[in-house]
């Protein structure tokens, strides 16, 4: 949850149409301002909401590819790609989406660079893969 905290207070985090908060409200579009967004919500309909605040639900498929998506986006712009590799070899304290290894390699070649843990459930993987682009390209 600490992560996700540090990903929605990001600068350059781009909620997406389908992308659901830690409180099940569905991302759906922008305001024109940009600060507020139509926001499903489970068993009340649609509401107009601020964005600011909302954490991401790092569990959701919808929202691990739009994170996945925007990583790839910055790691790209910066000269990298990124890879996530599933772990099948150690299944203790496996979660439900699985283990990833992340490998992030220059375009001519492997960098060294490792500032993330080794062994990560999916969406935990992909935001902090996205803040360290983010933090990178600032």
């Amino acid at each position: 949850m600490e992560l996700a905290k540090r990903l929605a207070a990001a600068k350059g985090l781009r909620w997406r149409r389908g992308m659901r908060s830690t409180k099940g409200q569905t991302f759906i579009a922008h305001a024109d301002d940009g600060d507020a967004a139509w926001i499903e919500v489970e068993d009340d309909g649609c509401d107009w909401l601020r964005v600011a605040g909302k954490v991401p639900d790092l569990a959701d498929a919808a929202t691990i590819g739009c994170i996945e998506e925007q990583a790839r986006e910055v790691w790209d712009g910066l000269g990298y790609r990124v890879r996530l590799e599933e772990v099948t070899y150690d299944t203790a304290g496996a979660s439900p989406t699985g283990n990833f290894r992340l490998y992030i390699t220059e375009r001519l070649g492997r960098l060294d660079f490792d500032p993330l843990p080794p062994v990560l459930p999916r969406g935990e993987a992909w935001a902090l893969c996205l803040l360290a682009g983010l933090e990178r390209a600032a």
